[in-house]
């Protein structure tokens, strides 16, 4: 009789409990709520939410009339000098909506015949 069978009698292997596993194979069941984002049915939109989104629009619009304004500015006259393109610029930055509507109704209204 070799060692390992000896030692297989004189010391049996005890039944363990059965450990609980989930139908996947896990030991532990996870808690899956934390991964997925939360039931939007009760949402519901504040006016304060609707002021800042109106805020941000509204900074997103002027900003992009200060970038045209000031590029048509900068362009409207390429044989100028430097400091006086860059003070057009600057006053149709300044006055951008009024630039705009100055340049729209140049162009639209008093354009050559």
């Amino acid at each position: 009789m070799d060692y390992r069978s000896r030692s297989k009698r004189r010391y049996p292997e005890k039944k363990q409990a059965p450990i609980k596993r989930d139908i996947y194979g896990f030991r532990k069941e996870y808690d899956r709520t934390r991964d997925y984002t939360p039931n939007i049915r009760g949402y519901r939109i504040t006016s304060n939410q609707i002021k800042k989104w109106f805020k941000y629009f509204c900074i997103i619009v002027l900003l992009s009339i200060i970038i045209i304004s000031g590029s048509h500015a900068w362009s409207a006259y390429p044989d100028d000098m430097f400091i006086i393109k860059l003070m057009r610029m600057w006053i149709a930055i300044i006055f951008s909506p009024f630039y705009l509507f100055y340049v729209f109704t140049k162009k639209t209204v008093f354009k050559p015949v």
